[in-house]
């Protein structure tokens, strides 16, 4: 559930910046930090409720860990979007390169 607050923010992004460089309407960064925010309270605390259910499960940590990988793209997008550094820049790869392998570090 978490994973689609950043799909969401991303796809808000794209729509008002196709080319991640020119400026979204200011209530599409307030609604980017709204849904990452929403994204990190409802990733940190499916595991939590999972294990006190006693409904975890090494599928459902591998699947949470691959959605965490895949949410560091989308947030890049949101990302590039606020930033407006366009598609074709450096450093827009660079950003969405560092939290990927962080993520993906464990």
């Amino acid at each position: 559930m978490g994973f689609m607050f950043l799909v969401t923010s991303a796809v808000l992004g794209y729509v008002y910046s196709p080319h991640l460089d020119s400026p979204p309407p200011r209530w599409v960064h307030f609604a980017h930090g709204l849904l990452l925010f929403l994204y990190q309270t409802f990733d940190a605390v499916d595991g939590k409720q999972a294990r006190r259910t006693n409904s975890s499960s090494p599928l459902g940590e591998l699947f949470d860990h691959g959605c965490d990988a895949l949410a560091c793209a989308f947030e890049t997008m949101a990302f590039g979007s606020t930033a407006m550094c366009g598609r074709d820049s450096f450093w827009f790869w660079v950003i969405s390169a560092v939290p990927f392998y962080g993520a993906t570090w464990e």
